[in-house]
């Protein structure tokens, strides 16, 4: 029940603060966030001049290399940043 909750919240937040995208020809809601910094656990720090998050989509998942058109520009996935079941992060680049 829990699972269900956070995912119809995510699910929300994703379309009150999204942006419309493209992705393999399908139409998809993502977060296009820039400049974002990350330290792991183990205190390493990386940035990402890009980072986009979506709902995770059944079926096919985007991967490295897939293109996103979004507001009149491309972005490419370089690669997974998170996967938690509901929600996809990704640090991309424009191209």
């Amino acid at each position: 029940m829990f699972d269900d909750l956070i995912k119809s919240m995510d699910a929300d937040l994703i379309t009150i603060f999204g942006t419309a995208a493209t992705w393999g020809g399908n139409a998809v809601t993502v977060i296009l966030d820039k400049d974002v910094v990350r330290a792991n656990d183990y205190g390493e720090v990386t940035r990402n001049a890009f980072e986009m998050t979506m709902q995770r989509p059944t079926g096919t998942q985007p991967a490295v290399g897939d293109t996103f058109a979004l507001s009149g520009s491309n972005y490419r996935v370089d690669r997974i940043e998170a996967d938690d079941g509901f929600i996809l992060k990704m640090a991309v680049s424009k191209t």
